[in-house]
C-alpha cells in the first residue's frame, strides 16, 4: 500500500511546497512519527477508524506551502482532494479542502508551543459530503518532562465528532514513564449503541530507551 509519495520544491526562503500524497496538516500527534510518539498507539481521535476516528493521521492527494514567518511561528497551509477518504483514490467529485496548521512558540517559555489545525471541506449534498475539522493542542518538552494536549472536532454530514486527550511523560535516565486519559466521541447527538458510546481510556505506560534516538522498548496498560 502507498502511503507518501511527493515532490518538494525549496527554492524560496519563506516556503517550501510539497505535491503528491502525504500526511495532511491536521493536529499534532498526527505529524509526529511512529518512532517519537510517547505511547504505543496514537490517540482514540486518530485510531478508533471503525468509528469515525481518522480526525488526524491521515494522508491524501494534494499541495501544501509550509514555513516559518519567523522564529516563532510556523505554518502550513494546502489544498487537497479529502480530508484523508481519498488517499490512493481518484477524486470522486470537483470538492476540494483546504487544510491549514499553525504553531506558535511562546518566547517567554522554552520548549512550549501552542497549535491549531483546520480542514474545509466546501462540502453540503450527498455528492459533496461535508468533512470538516478543527482542532488545538499544546506541548511543553524539557530534557525530562514531556506534557501535552489535543482537542480535534469533526463533522461529517450530521454527525458531529469530539475527541480529546491529555498525556504527561517523565524521563528518568533510559526510563520514561507515561500515563495519558484518552477521550472519543463519535456522535456527541447519541449515546445509545456501541457504534457511538464515548470511550474513555486510561493509559499507563514506560519507554526504555536502548538508545538516545534510535531504539526503545514500549510497554503500556490500557483501561477502556
Amino acid at each position: 500500500v502507498l502511503q507518501d509519495a511527493y515532490i518538494t520544491l525549496s527554492h524560496f526562503k519563506r516556503a517550501q511546497f510539497d505535491i503528491g500524497q502525504y500526511k495532511i496538516p491536521l493536529g499534532l500527534e498526527g505529524l509526529q512519527s511512529t518512532a517519537t510518539i510517547e505511547t504505543v498507539e496514537r490517540a482514540l481521535f486518530s485510531t478508533d477508524r471503525s468509528r469515525g476516528g481518522a480526525l488526524a493521521d491521515v494522508r491524501d492527494i494534494g499541495i501544501t506551502a509550509r514555513g516559518g514567518l519567523n522564529k516563532y511561528v510556523d505554518y502550513q497551509v494546502g489544498l487537497f482532494n479529502g480530508v484523508g477518504e481519498t488517499m490512493n483514490d481518484v477524486d470522486k467529485n470537483d470538492q476540494k479542502s483546504v487544510v491549514g496548521r499553525m504553531v506558535v512558540r511562546a518566547p517567554f517559555a522554552k520548549g512550549l508551543q501552542f497549535g491549531g489545525s483546520a480542514a474545509w471541506s466546501n462540502g453540503a449534498g450527498a455528492d459533496r459530503p461535508r468533512r470538516d475539522r478543527a482542532g488545538v493542542d499544546v506541548l511543553y518538552r524539557n530534557e525530562a518532562l514531556t506534557l501535552k494536549s489535543e482537542l480535534m472536532t469533526g463533522e461529517d454530514g450530521d454527525l458531529h465528532r469530539v475527541g480529546y486527550y491529555a498525556l504527561g511523560a517523565y524521563r528518568i535516565n533510559q526510563f520514561e514513564p507515561v500515563f495519558r486519559f484518552d477521550v472519543f466521541d463519535p456522535d456527541t447527538r447519541l449515546e445509545n449503541t456501541a457504534l457511538n458510546a464515548t470511550e474513555r481510556d486510561y493509559v499507563v505506560g514506560v519507554n526504555y530507551y536502548l538508545t538516545e534516538k534510535n531504539v526503545k522498548v514500549q510497554l503500556n496498560y490500557v483501561r477502556k
